[in-house]
């Protein structure tokens, strides 16, 4: 029998035994949201998730990082996993991503809070320079070049839509 710290360790779910290809792997409409991320060289496994409204961490994955965590900023965190966790404190992460490089502010959460070593939310992805490309299977991030895509906002103004009959039909009362 192998020692546990011989073992390959998933960096997703943080047991061992299996990498985190066991869960990238399977045909998953969330796999997309799954990215590996650079910080100091390192690739750790982030979380996409275009819901939360901040970025966390997981205490381990901040020290194996060597990011250096401020106590001072600790918090509440509502709503995550429909409930409360107190923070250890705050980090700056300076990664990149896709095509991206990026920093944030993440709050550290035990490690116990979360599988995922790093969720990313909406303050990365609702930075004015990020762009993200998402389909039904994939999901990619690049630096925004705003100024040569074309205007992304519809227009809005009133149109007058005309109808025209093809083909007469008789509707039975009560049937719209």
């Amino acid at each position: 029998m192998t020692p546990l710290s011989l073992e390959k360790r998933c960096t997703f779910c943080r047991k061992f035994g299996h990498t985190e290809d066991k869960y990238l792997d399977q045909p998953n409409s969330n796999s997309k949201f799954h990215k590996y991320v650079t910080v100091n060289n390192k690739p750790p496994l982030a979380y996409v998730g275009l819901g939360s409204s901040c970025g966390i961490i997981c205490l381990e994955e901040a020290q194996r990082l060597n990011l250096d965590i401020d106590n001072i900023n600790v918090t509440r965190l509502y709503g995550y996993g429909n409930g409360r966790i107190n923070t250890i404190g705050t980090i700056v992460i300076s990664m990149k991503i896709d095509e991206v490089e990026a920093t944030i502010t993440a709050h550290v959460v035990p490690n116990s809070a979360q599988e995922i070593p790093i969720l990313l939310g909406r303050n990365f992805t609702e930075q004015k320079d990020i762009l993200m490309i998402k389909d039904d299977v994939s999901l990619k991030i690049f630096r925004n070049l705003s100024p040569h895509l074309p205007e992304l906002e519809p227009d809005l103004t009133d149109r007058k839509v005309v109808l025209r009959i093809s083909s007469a039909a008789t509707l039975m009362p009560n049937t719209l």
